[in-house]
């Protein structure tokens, strides 16, 4: 035994020479590195040291494509690597987990089934076992659980297709009541513990069966986890992310990050009626429309569409939302009927999120759960914005906005109409605008007989650009034959004969000789023509014009009636 210490020091230092060149392909020195290793465990006083070389030579030695390969024949090699996982000193444990990793990942030019068979032989009930508890009190062994996390990112993700599915759903038993740490995990400061932590977690969503996903989605609720994966889902790219100070300010990174959060996010959302419910407190009913929209690829699509997860069959999931169209809404820039939607608004949508998870993690009660249901979001610009339903009066008059495009389009023109009998100022002129607009779609139905004659009432009411909208909505309305009756029952020609004449007077006695500038005033100074007089003059003359064209038009309305 003396001289086997002797020979690890010379082939520890032979591996730390820079130009060694290649390992040594004879299948006898791996077998001699795992007895000796075994032996050194059989020691009442295992030395930590020496345990960590040979567990180094066996690294280096794994690494040659014909040594990979023979590993799964040596029948020791399961048995001795439980045995270093378990081994009570961190660095040992670290070193097994390092070995484990290059055991079930092929060097280059290796054969892919010889991983797969490298896994089948290693990854025994009791080695996963001793992998999966590495991650039991993280802060006490930080490395071990970085180096834990890296390795199950490995089986369950990146190079799962060569992980059997009998060991996946061991894994997902294992790691299922060590959820709560995954989310703690997955929310750390360290950049490559929260990605691999964040993807673990993905993985067992993805492999837990219908009654543990819904536990893990009402846990995630409640502990903030949800919060925080939405959180890092919206960042913006403007100013400091969540996601890019986790992953070392690196914006590679963080998009990698995200990408694996926002698939964490649609697994916790999936199936979920309060979660859903959260989502919809949160975003505009359009983009929450957009996610429960019929899918445009197959009804088969799963959730690992994006992140190309590999898991085996039986570790999907079929999704009902279209998570693809939501954010590709999400990303868009959009000033429409139906949506607003911008980077400041995603901006503020971050900063309320990031306070929210803030003030829970920052809780004095360790008990405290986040209450989702007062939860609620909903952007500054949205609070000026005049709404009827889901749609902004605003983005009506815009030349991309068709009639078509409205849900219920009855529903929606008798709540702008209202609005705008009950409007005033600039709020009715918007109106007025809009419902002009709707009704050019919709003149074969006529109006309510009681809400016209109010409409007639706003000529007395109202003046300048205001009447001027009110007018222009009227003669709209009078191309139905029963709204032109309604309007002569009410007597509006009168109010229109005498809002004509009194705005034709006004603009007749403000005329002045277009080429002169100045006129004396009482005082017998000289009094300037403004800008602001002229607009007030051609706005009378142009009020004027309107009435006597809705006189016109009763008229040939009611001559035609009698006739």
């Amino acid at each position: 035994f003396l001289r086997d210490l002797k020979m690890v020091e010379c082939i520890t230092g032979f591996y730390t020479c820079q130009q060694c060149g290649p390992p040594s392909k004879d299948r006898r020195l791996l077998s001699w590195v795992l007895k000796t290793t075994k032996n050194v465990l059989c020691e009442e006083d295992g030395q930590i040291v020496l345990l960590c070389r040979l567990l180094g030579i066996l690294r280096v030695l794994l690494s040659n494509k014909v040594l990979f390969e023979e590993l799964a024949s040596m029948p020791e090699a399961d048995s001795l690597i439980a045995e270093c996982l378990c081994f009570g000193h961190e660095a040992v444990c670290c070193s097994a987990c390092l070995v484990l990793m290059c055991a079930c990942t092929a060097p280059k030019d290796a054969n892919s089934k010889s991983e797969g068979s490298n896994k089948q032989h290693l990854l025994t009930p009791v080695v996963l076992e001793a992998l999966v508890s590495g991650l039991v009190s993280p802060m006490q062994r930080p490395l071990l659980c970085s180096v834990t996390l890296k390795l199950l990112e490995s089986l369950l993700h990146s190079r799962s297709t060569t992980t059997s599915p009998e060991i996946l759903q061991q894994l997902g038993g294992l790691l299922l009541p060590l959820r709560k740490d995954l989310c703690r995990l997955s929310r750390s400061t360290c950049p490559s513990l929260a990605l691999h932590a964040t993807v673990v977690l993905k993985s067992l969503l993805l492999l837990s069966v219908e009654d543990d996903l819904r536990q893990l989605q009402l846990e995630c609720r409640r502990d903030g986890s949800f919060l925080w994966f939405l959180l890092v889902s919206v960042q913006t790219s403007r100013g400091p992310s969540v996601a890019q100070t986790s992953a070392g300010n690196s914006s590679a990174s963080a998009h990698v990050l995200r990408g694996h959060a926002r698939d964490v996010l649609e697994l916790l959302v999936e199936g979920c009626v309060p979660s859903m419910s959260v989502m919809s407190r949160t975003f505009p009913p359009m983009m929450v429309a957009a996610l429960r929209s019929s899918q445009a690829i197959s009804s088969e699509a799963i959730l690992r569409r994006r992140s190309q997860l590999s898991l085996a069959d039986g570790a999907t999931r079929k999704t009902r939302l279209n998570w693809e169209r939501f954010w590709q809404v999400f990303s868009c820039e959009a000033d429409r009927a139906d949506l607003i939607w911008n980077e400041d608004i995603r901006c503020e949508l971050a900063n309320s999120l990031r306070l929210e998870f803030h003030s829970l993690i920052h809780c004095e009660s360790k008990r405290a759960v986040w209450n989702d249901f007062e939860w609620i979001f909903e952007p500054n610009v949205y609070k000026s914005e005049l709404r009827v339903g889901r749609y902004f009066i605003r983005g009506m008059l815009h030349d991309s906005f068709e009639y078509t495009d409205l849900e219920h389009p009855d529903k929606v023109f008798g709540q702008v109409f209202l609005r705008f009998l009950t409007s005033t100022g600039e709020e009715l002129q918007l109106c007025a605008k809009v419902t002009e607009k709707l009704y050019r779609h919709r003149t074969q139905e006529a109006l309510d007989a009681h809400a016209l004659a109010c409409c007639f009432r706003f000529i007395e009411s109202q003046q300048g650009s205001c009447l001027a909208s009110v007018l222009s909505f009227l003669s709209v309305a009078m191309r139905n034959a029963i709204n032109c009756r309604n309007a002569i029952d009410c007597c509006a020609h009168s109010r229109l004969l005498k809002c004509a004449l009194s705005h034709f007077d006004s603009a007749v006695l403000s005329c002045r000789p277009s080429l002169e500038k100045v006129s004396p005033n009482s005082d017998g100074k000289q009094e300037e023509h403004t800008d602001s007089d002229d607009k007030q003059r051609l706005m009378s003359l142009h009020v004027s014009l309107q009435c006597f064209s809705l006189l016109k038009l009763l008229a040939s309305q009611n001559a035609g009636s009698q006739g």
